[in-house]
């Protein structure tokens, strides 16, 4: 059997087993849950994860990118590895746009890490950029452009994340959204961006690029490092800038 067959089947295994009893992990338990000493398996970690989230168990959202953290990072026991995620989990549950802050943690933290990194310092760093974006706009909003920079990167989904819990005001939603080869755009309409604008109809463009930027590296989604957020922006129709 191989190792990546046996990882499958341990899942489906542990699955079943969550299913067929009233004792299992109980999903949407909340952050303050801590890894039981037995829990002592990957596999039965990301099922765990999961059920916090209560999304679907899946290998390649909960269980890989747990096993890319326990070769590359320090403290790379199954349940530190699991804290790890955790303490990054809370701040984006904060947000309160991030409807799977485990699975999202855990996508952040694999990409960013490096081999031998401190992934509890890795953590608190991007759990740092999410709450304390480096700038944000200010003043009257009209006709203003701001960028963010993010060191360590994010993924496209904590950037927004980000910008709208720590930026913009709130609340407000998507009304346009499109992801090209060189940039990701949204933009966000809401009664506080209203008020701060003057318009009801127009909203705050944000932009997201990766690398060097648009037209200088192809887009990667799970590595953002600079938005671009123009308020006042026109409503989609714009190219990657």
């Amino acid at each position: 059997m191989t190792r990546r067959f046996a990882l499958v089947a341990a899942l489906a295994l542990l699955a079943a087993g969550a299913c067929s009893t009233s004792t299992g992990t109980t999903p949407g338990r909340g952050l303050g849950a801590t890894p039981s000493p037995q829990a002592a398996s990957l596999p039965r970690l990301a099922l765990q994860l999961a059920a916090e989230d209560s999304r679907p168990a899946r290998r390649a959202t909960y269980l890989v990118p747990l096993l890319r953290l326990r070769r590359v990072c320090k403290a790379n026991s199954p349940p530190d590895v699991v804290a790890v995620v955790e303490s990054l989990a809370k701040p984006l549950q904060a947000t309160g746009v991030i409807g799977a802050p485990r699975a999202a943690a855990e996508a952040v933290l694999a990409s960013d890490a490096f081999p031998g990194e401190r992934c509890d310092r890795l953590a608190a760093r991007l759990a740092a950029e999410i709450t304390r974006p480096p700038a944000s706009p200010a003043g009257s909003w009209n006709a203003q452009t701001t960028y963010l920079h993010f060191s360590p990167p994010l993924t496209a989904e904590i950037a927004l994340a980000a910008i709208r819990h720590a930026v913009l005001p709130g609340p407000e939603h998507l009304v346009y959204a499109l992801t090209a080869a060189q940039c990701q755009q949204a933009v966000y309409l809401g009664p506080q961006l209203a008020k701060r604008t003057g318009s009801s109809s127009l909203g705050a463009f944000v932009e997201l690029t990766s690398g060097r930027g648009a037209g200088r590296t192809r887009y990667a989604a799970r590595r953002v490092d600079e938005a671009r957020i123009t308020v006042l922006g026109a409503i989609g129709g714009e190219p990657c800038t």
